[in-house]
């Protein structure tokens, strides 16, 4: 939902014509903040139920494996919970700042920035600290380390882009809206 708001605020911004009537964006925005405290309280479960409740010895020395070797730490908190999760929720839900253009489109950047730090956590922990059960696993020893080539970086932007273009081309060339608003 923030990725579809925030590319369609952004269409309207680079057409200059209202595609969405700005009370149904707000109510959509309020919608996504109360969507982004419920993904808050679900990432806080769990958090605790693998760090805190676990017992696991399994689990206990994946977690210092990751927080040795990697910024899983820094970037799940400071990143993926506290900038975009806290501070969208409390732009999207505190009215004054959601009838900003650019605070909500800040909050809905900054949401999806969580979701490809989310996904990043998930893929690292993944290589750095895999089950005990995973065949290859080489104990307590990290077996490899990885960073994306510039082709993997290249080619995942790409894939952004090719999106991109055609949703630029969809909202340009398709009748999705019914009547264009006058931006006001």
């Amino acid at each position: 939902m923030s990725l579809t708001l925030l590319a369609t605020m952004i269409s309207c911004k680079l057409l200059h014509v209202d595609l969405v009537k700005v009370d149904v964006k707000r109510e959509v925005a309020r919608v996504i903040g109360y969507t982004t405290l419920a993904y808050l309280y679900i990432k806080l479960w769990d958090w605790a139920a693998t760090s805190y409740y676990s017992h696991a010895p399994g689990t206990a020395s994946a977690l210092q494996r990751l927080q040795a070797t990697t910024p899983y730490t820094t970037t799940f908190w400071g990143i993926e919970i506290i900038l975009a999760g806290i501070v969208p929720a409390v732009i999207l839900l505190y009215q004054p700042l959601r009838r900003n253009d650019r605070a909500l489109m800040a909050a809905l950047g900054l949401i999806c920035l969580g979701v490809v730090v989310n996904r990043w956590n998930v893929t690292l922990s993944g290589l750095v600290a895999p089950p005990d059960w995973s065949p290859g696993v080489l104990g307590d020893v990290v077996a490899a380390s990885y960073f994306p080539t510039v082709t993997e970086i290249l080619v995942a932007v790409g894939i952004v882009a090719y999106a991109l273009l055609g949703f630029t081309l969809g909202v340009r060339y398709l009748p999705l809206y019914n009547h264009r608003h006058k931006p006001s």
